[in-house]
């Protein structure tokens, strides 16, 4: 309903007129909502695609999800997401994210921007994958707890985490007129397994091996990716109980097959 802001202003809407600061902004079939232009469409449905593509990778990580990543996390994976995009093949407004061939992308991404496992832990790593790429292993070496760590204070113990997920390519349907997983047989499969406690203050003592498998142990097809993200996590151990620190753990992407 159109109203007065003063004797000859008017904004609002007076039949098939809409008004604008006691100016005519729009008359009969103008007023109605307009289509998007073909560039804007595009960019709706490039945007939809690597916001799924986002969400599959923290699916493929959910286990850990809750405890590692940060609010910020899905906008910085969008990031990526828009970078694999713009190399990906098709027309613009349906090109391929194509996550298998630039999986590399992946690599390194921290779950918390804050907090980061390269700043925590100052050890290699050495992760591999098995032939039909359903299990990821996982070797930390014997390292110092004083020197080769950054632990907050009250820490007494540390344990690791290993999350791992499938992934898939994501591509526009034209019948459906959105983007969809290319393969989405597998990608709601992942696992996380979780070491020992062990005891800072000193050496650790022995290498840290953590293997973790995907449920019924699949074998991957060619446009199917298995990540794999390491997590650290303090703890204070109290009158026969851990406590988990709050704050002060990170989750970070080391492998992507």
């Amino acid at each position: 309903m159109a109203k007065y802001k003063s004797l000859f202003r008017i904004n609002g809407k007076l039949g098939d007129i809409k008004f604008e600061k006691g100016k005519v902004a729009m008359i009969g079939d103008k007023f109605e909502k307009r289509k998007p232009t073909k560039r804007v469409l595009e960019n709706q449905q490039e945007f939809a695609g690597m916001s799924i593509s986002s969400t599959a990778v923290l699916r493929a990580l959910s286990k850990a999800k809750e405890t590692f990543a940060d609010r910020n996390t899905r906008n910085r994976l969008f990031s990526i997401m828009r970078e694999i995009l713009n190399l990906g093949s098709g027309s613009r407004g349906q090109r391929v994210i194509d996550l298998v061939t630039h999986k590399s992308k992946l690599l390194g991404f921290e779950l918390n921007g804050d907090d980061k496992l390269e700043s925590m832990l100052h050890v290699p790593i050495t992760a591999t994958v098995n032939a039909d790429r359903n299990e990821i292993t996982v070797d930390i070496p014997d390292f110092s707890t004083i020197t080769d760590l950054s632990a907050p204070e009250f820490a007494t113990h540390l344990q690791f985490k290993l999350a791992i997920g499938v992934i898939a390519n994501h591509g526009f349907d034209a019948n459906l007129k959105k983007y969809q997983s290319i393969n989405d047989s597998k990608e709601s499969l992942n696992a996380m397994v979780t070491s020992s406690q062990l005891t800072l203050g000193g050496m650790i003592g022995q290498t840290t091996t953590l293997t973790a498998q995907l449920p019924t142990l699949p074998v991957l097809d060619g446009d199917e990716v298995i990540i794999g993200a390491l997590g650290i996590e303090f703890l204070e151990f109290i009158n026969g109980q851990y406590y988990a620190f709050d704050t002060d753990r990170a989750m970070q992407i080391i492998i992507a097959e």
